[in-house]
């Protein structure tokens, strides 16, 4: 299991930031359940 926090979750569907297609390729090579908190959603959603 990966618990995954508030800074990649945004990444990873924002193109324009600079930590985008570093998330992408960090997450293809995760073979593991990815799991967050609802307290990381509600920051997401902000």
């Amino acid at each position: 299991m990966v618990i995954i926090d508030t800074g990649p979750l945004i990444s990873l569907f924002d193109p324009k930031d600079p930590d985008y297609e570093a998330c992408h390729e960090v997450l293809k090579g995760i073979d593991e359940p990815l799991f967050t908190t609802e307290a990381v959603l509600t920051e997401v959603l902000y």
